[in-house]
């Protein structure tokens, strides 16, 4: 998703046709809350309400501790993953913890039919500068008050050689059968 700040852009990702979160990319790249019950982990940035989101790692958990971290909640200000400054003559400045980023685990809390779940979603803003987000994929646990653990349920793509090897297998079976 690209954005600018004359021509922002937005995702809004709905978890079981619920609004659970909106991405958005324009000044900065943010996530926002549907709902004061949905967070997402971060570190308090100012005194204004304002956050990062922080990066979590495969493996990390995510649930009610929040990895350690803080839930953030506020659907007005969003948590901040990306954002260019004008830094003047000492050039751009950048702000956010996924800044750079290839890859990297947002953790997530969300509300539904009044219970708590966990999920994460793994994103990359790996273009300093460049107001723009990737989605990779997420998952999410489906019991209540369960928590996940970063990457868990994820479906790891097929490497080359299981393609080339699961392919010549179906052309031998159909060589065979003529």
């Amino acid at each position: 998703m690209f954005g600018t700040y004359t021509s922002p852009a937005g995702y809004n990702w709905l978890i079981n046709g619920q609004p659970a979160f909106t991405f958005t990319a324009g000044n900065g790249v943010s996530i926002y809350p549907a709902s004061s019950l949905n967070g997402v982990i971060g570190i308090a940035a100012d005194q204004f309400g304002g956050n990062n989101a922080v990066p979590l790692v495969a493996g990390q958990e995510i649930g009610p501790d929040a990895a350690g971290y803080q839930w953030f909640t506020s659907p007005t200000f969003g948590s901040l993953l990306t954002a260019t400054f004008d830094g003047g003559p000492e050039g751009p400045l950048y702000e956010g913890y996924f800044t750079g980023l290839e890859s990297g685990y947002l953790g997530l809390e969300f509300q539904q039919n009044g219970q708590t779940y966990y999920g994460w979603v793994r994103v990359g803003t790996p273009y300093a500068g460049l107001e723009a987000v990737w989605l990779y994929d997420y998952a999410y646990e489906t019991v209540p008050n369960t928590p996940i653990f970063a990457g868990e349920g994820e479906v790891p793509e097929p490497g080359t050689f299981a393609l080339l090897l699961v392919s010549g297998a179906a052309f031998w079976l159909v060589r065979k059968r003529l």
